[in-house]
């Protein structure tokens, strides 16, 4: 009797055992992935990955990998964010007791919307013999850069490669000799930056016995974070009249007092250079060109947000 008790206890025990089993199904499930670039399929480290609802956030690994746990089953959009690259997201159905893989490919931004060189087109007329470049690193990394001015011997250039730190600003200066010049000249040379080739007009004249009596000053204005208004005077030393123009404004939150007229020799004019900050959210650098007909002349324009 006792031996028949003893096993009806194991028994009934065993099967209460198997209840509680059952009882303790998974409610629970994961979900993991790998953000990486969709172009060369490396990963993306530190990119954000947000997961909703919820609103529960992570950071991708050195390997690109992220991944979040302890999900109740259920429908979960998951929304990744990364410097230099579009924002993406993907939905996913988490399923108790399972891990689902969510990998997410990232499309890298054009480097043309993050480097940015004005003016892009130098016309150094019949006198002018340098003009300047001015070009801007906006994405988040530092870049070498190069510039290419093809088999152009009349034209040279100061610097012609580097390193530009991210939110950066570098100038080259651009030279012409016309002693190697017996015809008007153009020419397009690139710079090379990010991956990407940008392009840069030049036209050259020839002497012509024509000489351009224009100057101005300053060639560069620094509006620094809070100035709205600067100013350029327009020079006449020679002993006739000409006409100028003021052309190629680079960015529309600059405009000037005035854009053409005449000046009388020995006299000169005073345009003012506006600023609409309201339309100014970052850094810029910006350009415009005066000429008189005979020569033209580049005036750089910095301005800080801010």
């Amino acid at each position: 009797m006792r031996k028949f008790l003893l096993g009806f206890f194991v028994m009934a025990a065993a099967a209460l055992a198997g209840c509680a089993t059952n009882d303790e199904a998974p409610i629970f499930g994961d979900v993991y992935g790998i953000v990486s670039d969709l172009k060369s399929g490396e990963p993306v480290r530190n990119a954000e990955v947000i997961l909703s609802p919820g609103n529960r956030t992570t950071v991708s690994g050195s390997d690109g990998h992220f991944e979040f746990t302890a999900l109740e089953a259920g429908q979960y959009k998951i929304s990744v964010e990364a410097n230099d690259y579009e924002n993406n997201y993907r939905q996913v159905t988490v399923i108790p007791g399972s891990r689902v893989s969510c990998d997410i490919h990232l499309t890298p931004i054009q480097a043309a919307d993050i480097f940015k060189i004005s003016p892009t087109n130098l016309n150094f007329g019949s006198t002018q013999t340098q003009m300047s470049v001015s070009f801007t690193n906006e994405s988040t990394r530092a870049t070498d850069w190069s510039l290419n001015l093809g088999n152009n011997s009349w034209l040279s250039a100061t610097p012609t490669s580097g390193n530009i730190a991210s939110g950066k600003t570098q100038s080259i200066v651009f030279s012409v000799d016309r002693s190697k010049m017996s015809e008007d000249k153009s020419a397009i040379v690139s710079i090379s930056a990010l991956g990407n080739t940008y392009t840069i007009s030049v036209q050259c004249a020839a002497h012509k016995g024509e000489t351009s009596y224009m100057e101005i000053e300053p060639l560069n204005l620094d509006f620094g974070s809070t100035s709205t208004e600067e100013i350029i005077r327009i020079k006449n030393t020679g002993v006739s009249a000409f006409d100028w123009v003021i052309s190629g404004i680079s960015n529309n939150c600059l405009s000037v007092s005035e854009s053409s007229g005449t000046i009388q020799p020995s006299n000169g004019k005073v345009v003012t250079v506006n600023v609409d900050r309201s339309k100014v959210s970052k850094d810029i650098s910006a350009s415009f060109k005066v000429s008189d007909g005979i020569a033209e002349q580049t005036v750089n324009v910095t301005i800080k947000a801010e």
